[in-house]
């Protein structure tokens, strides 16, 4: 989330996380899901954070059959952060 945040997009951009697991999980009413979408559509960091989990629901789903063992989706999402971090340094140099 950015700094310059007013704190009702703060608000806005911790709920849409807060339940961003259930969303890429579908278990989410069609008319939560609508909302979720608007603001990943709207907010480049909320949709950040969305493929960083995406990304590790299916290396996750590939390598353990679904399951994460305690700790795995910590440790994967850290590598990955590091990893996009990297990458947008590289294009802005």
């Amino acid at each position: 989330m950015r700094p310059e945040m007013t704190p009702e997009e703060h608000d806005k951009c911790a709920s849409v996380l807060e339940r961003v697991h259930d969303f890429l999980d579908a278990e989410l009413s069609d008319t939560d899901g609508d909302v979720i979408r608007l603001h990943l559509n709207e907010c480049e960091q909320c949709l950040d954070e969305y493929d960083t989990e995406q990304e590790i629901k299916q290396l996750v789903q590939r390598c353990c059959g679904g399951s994460a063992p305690d700790g795995l989706r910590d440790k994967v999402r850290t590598k990955l952060q590091q990893a996009q971090s990297s990458h947008r340094e590289a294009a802005e140099s």
